[in-house]
């Protein structure tokens, strides 16, 4: 159905952002969540590592934070007490709630491995060494150690009768039947002392789980037997799901048993495997599970699962990369790199490693995209980001996250400014020169490929900025005026300008390095010292206070309003500000930061600069921008996903410059679509969102 729509021209005119409005892009999602739980009226907690601490009233559907403190990215399990306290056991100590959303911190000096309740409700901790026992809830403690001198951390469990059963790794299984008065010696018929987990299902089973196995009891630890189908993999906790149906999570994933234990198979293959980091089941028999950084939900004990991550953003984003027009890729400090080709709106996880995975930096350059990590090497993608692999190291031992493109292939630097070369994607690396400061070696370094020359390498390092024009081969350095010798950001501008920040001062030079200019100074250090330019050369830069702007880089600087701690800094490709924050997710900035076009902002033919709102509501009216380099006559035509024409604006003769035109998403149904431009023999594309 093709549809004459009339073409209204809107000039954009954004001159400063100095009010600027955000806007809380939905995701990415995820990240390592650690501890599972639920208060006394239902409501889910979840734990996010080195993050904040969600709460769900909804089964799991959504989540939103409760509390986002230092505290709380550090809890590693919860436990909810007969009366319907909650405790938080953190790295620290014990937090305890009435009602999950107000905390308050216990005198308790140390690392809860377990919590228990005995059979008249007393708390039991366990700890470094010890176990902990309360009979107020926390107020007050004794301290009880079933073996002397030990530095072990023990896991504690009560049986239906009344006995204490403790374990810890190496020092095997003991029991007390006088509530800790006394302990003996259990489970001599066990096959290792490697104890990881004491699980009491029911008051009547005690799993232990044991180096690569797992066995039972159901006489208080009189009596052992081995558990079939838990060989191989190290159990952590066991639970009733339903009838005679448990589950067990263990470094080998999520297992499931329909007989009350004695066989065990695992559960959701590839979907919770080898990165299972929390589980937990409600008494209506909703099971969660944290893996794959994300968290899953299933309503039928295991058997399909389906994401229960909405609210529950990751934590410390500090790499922003836009490969083309259509794509955002975000890093983030602790476990992966998310992917999204439709302006931020829906996300997927397109690479991770459980844990390790610490993204260093995110490089787009002209061949593929690079990700250079703390822990994991070095990372590739060919197709904008959507699969990963890994480059293989210069050298065995290396050790460096410094990695950029040169005109031929790539460049790595060490942690001690060593500098090798590969024209093979890591195949095979050349050594080249090092990155030697005065006297000593440098302990940090940051590589930064010229925009117009790569084969011209810019290092920032711990002992000053260094360039080479030969791809590494040779370094001069540039010291800066007044300046720290730490170089702790680096940065190019479209028009090649660089950036350096050093110490509380920021640089400017627009010679290649030759000569600097001091352009802002903050009062305290920058917490994440962080730069980012668009083509119009304003410059925004992040210190202690948040962000500040200038128009043309060099004075009258103002500050913008942001509304959280700030990880990352970037200008996507149709010129919006987005900000990555600490735990609350990206935002983008409600207007383009480019304003009134002119002739050095202009690109060599025609451009879809974007569309507003993106994604468009159904029956609504955006706005698309189109940069041209000269006068043209413009059509417009919208396409469904099928490659149906559903639009035909008028074709209009149009000034060259930036122009909005008006684009009415009415009758339309929900989907992806197509919008493209025609201006005389030229032609662009850009994916267009329409929501219900």
């Amino acid at each position: 159905m093709n549809r004459q729509i009339p073409f209204f021209l809107v000039m954009l005119i954004f001159p400063t952002m100095l009010t600027a409005q955000w806007v809380q892009l939905p995701g990415p999602y995820g990240g390592i969540v650690q501890a599972l739980g639920e208060t006394a009226d239902g409501t889910l907690l979840s734990a996010q590592y080195a993050g904040p601490l969600y709460m769900s009233s909804d089964d799991g559907r959504n989540w939103s934070v409760v509390v986002k403190d230092s505290w709380t990215e550090n809890i590693v399990l919860f436990a909810t007490a007969p009366n319907g306290t909650v405790f938080a056991g953190e790295y620290h100590g014990l937090h305890r709630s009435a009602d999950g959303r107000t905390w308050e911190a216990l005198d308790l000096q140390d690392v809860p491995a377990s919590i228990a309740f005995a059979t008249n409700e007393d708390l039991l901790v366990g700890g470094i060494g010890a176990i902990h026992r309360s009979s107020d809830d926390g107020d007050n403690w004794k301290t009880l150690t079933p073996i002397p001198a030990s530095k072990r951390m023990f896991r504690i469990t009560v049986t239906g009768s009344g006995a204490w059963l403790a374990g810890a790794y190496r020092e095997g299984i003991l029991r007390s039947t006088d509530e800790g008065g006394s302990w003996e010696t259990t489970g001599a018929s066990l096959p290792n002392n490697e104890v990881y987990s004491l699980s009491t299902v029911d008051g009547d089973i005690v799993f232990a789980g044991l180096n690569n196995t797992t066995w039972f009891t159901i006489d208080d630890g009189e009596t052992w037997s081995e558990a079939s189908g838990l060989v191989g993999v190290n159990v952590y906790r066991v639970w009733r799901l339903s009838g005679n149906r448990l589950g067990a999570g263990s470094s080998g994933g999520l297992f499931i048993s329909a007989d009350d234990g004695r066989n065990w198979v695992r559960s959701a293959g590839e979907t919770i495997h080898n990165q299972l980091s929390a589980v937990h089941v409600t008494p209506a028999g909703l099971l969660l599970a944290a893996a794959n950084g994300t968290v899953l939900r299933s309503t039928d004990h295991g058997d399909s699962w389906e994401s229960s991550v909405e609210g529950i953003h990751v934590t410390d984003i500090t790499a922003l990369c836009f490969p083309n027009d259509d794509v955002y890729l975000a890093g983030t400090m602790y476990c992966d790199i998310h992917r999204a080709t439709d302006g931020g709106h829906t996300w997927h996880l397109a690479d991770t490693v459980f844990r390790a995975f610490s993204t260093a930096d995110l490089i787009a350059g002209t061949r593929a995209v690079h990700a250079a990590t703390i822990d994991m090497g070095f990372r590739t993608s060919t197709d904008a980001g959507e699969t990963w692999t890994t480059i293989p190291s210069p050298e065995e031992n290396f050790s460096g996250t410094a990695l950029t493109e040169t005109a031929t292939g790539l460049l790595a630097a060490s942690y001690d400014g060593t500098c090798f070369h590969t024209t093979d994607q890591g195949t095979s690396w050349e050594q080249r020169g090092t990155i030697m400061p005065f006297s000593g070696t440098v302990n940090r370094v940051r590589l930064l490929s010229d925009i117009n020359e790569a084969n011209r390498i810019y290092a920032g390092t711990d002992r000053g900025l260094y360039r080479s024009t030969d791809a590494g081969e040779t370094w001069i350095r540039f010291p800066l005026p007044g300046a720290s010798t730490d170089i702790l950001f680096l940065h190019q501008s479209p028009d090649a300008s660089l950036f350096a920040w050093s110490g509380k001062k920021l640089f400017r030079s627009g010679d290649l390095g030759e000569s600097w200019t001091e352009i802002y100074e903050t009062a305290e250090l920058p917490w994440r010292p962080l730069i980012t330019t668009n083509r119009r050369g304003n410059v925004f830069v992040t210190d202690a206070e948040g962000i500040a702007h200038s128009a043309d880089g060099i004075d009258g600087w103002e500050r913008l309003n942001v509304p959280h701690r700030i990880t990352a800094l970037a200008v996507d490709r149709d010129g919006y500000l987005l900000i990555g924050t600490e735990s609350d997710g990206l935002y983008r900035s409600e207007e383009t930061t480019v304003g009134i076009p002119d002739i050095t902002s202009m690109p060599n033919g025609l451009h879809i600069d974007g569309v507003y709102p993106q994604p468009l509501r159904a029956g609504a009216a955006g706005t698309l921008r189109v940069t041209m380099k000269r006068d043209a006559v413009v059509t417009l035509q919208l396409f469904d996903i099928l490659g149906n024409m559903v639009i035909e604006q008028s074709p209009r003769r149009i000034a060259a410059g930036s122009q909005g035109f008006s684009l009415n998403a009415d009758g339309l149904v929900p989907g992806v679509y197509t919008v493209r431009v025609t201006a005389g023999m030229e032609r662009a594309e850009r994916k267009l969102l329409i929501l219900d």
